[in-house]
């Protein structure tokens, strides 16, 4: 596990982790969004041939976080597995018998269609719109956090990533935490998911993801 990022928000210390997850260690609480299980599975099936190591990796990142960390609770802010059920589904069925103690909770985002006897048989709670832990929502959409909500959110569905720019006129999109004062995106937890350039407005912060460490970026091409 790379060295975390750390950020206190309401009196909490959370950990941001290089691997693309938050951890909150007053709860035992590993948060990660967008892992898209299935979802290089789906584009094989519709012949694009994107190799089964893509899941693969993503899965043992999460076993190995769930590990290192030793968490009590998984939570995944949405989009959980990517679209109908596919082989990538069975082996993640085989993995999570390891863990019979972890508790996974699943805020539903657009993409988790799946029917529910399939979460619970899992063993996995799904939550429809958002979840609160004292001052601390969780929801998949920023865009739906309640506008009455006063405290901070983590919500994941926009990928959000940073581009930097060289002198050479070259660039690269590197996925990010984007922090703003009311709520936290997280980056998609999926190799496969890319990133798009977030929007930036006056205080934010975006702590980029580059390889196996964090870097918060001061200058950076952002869209407009």
């Amino acid at each position: 596990m790379g060295k975390p990022f750390y950020i206190e928000i309401c009196k909490q210390a959370f950990w941001l982790l290089p691997e693309k997850a938050v951890y909150w260690p007053a709860q035992k609480m590993l948060i990660i969004s967008d892992i898209h299980l299935g979802k290089s599975g789906h584009f094989r099936k519709s012949g694009i041939a994107v190799p089964q190591a893509v899941f693969l990796n993503d899965l043992q990142k999460l076993v190995t976080l769930i590990h290192h960390t030793q968490c009590k609770t998984l939570l995944i802010t949405g989009d959980f597995f990517h679209s109908e059920e596919n082989k990538e589904l069975v082996l993640f069925k085989k993995w999570l018998s390891d863990l019979k103690n972890l508790e996974i909770k699943l805020i539903m985002g657009n993409h988790d269609i799946l029917p529910g006897s399939i979460y619970s048989r899992s063993g996995i709670e799904c939550i429809e719109d958002c979840f609160v832990i004292e001052e601390i929502l969780f929801i998949h959409d920023p865009e739906n956090i309640p506008e009455a909500f006063d405290g901070y959110a983590f919500c994941g569905h926009i990928h959000p990533g940073v581009r930097i720019k060289s002198k050479a006129k070259q660039s690269i999109i590197l996925p990010c935490f984007h922090l703003t004062k009311k709520y936290c995106i997280l980056p998609a937890f999926s190799s496969f998911a890319g990133a798009m350039p977030a929007r930036k407005t006056k205080g934010d912060r975006f702590i980029a993801v580059a390889k196996n460490s964090l870097i918060e970026v001061v200058s950076a091409s952002f869209n407009r």
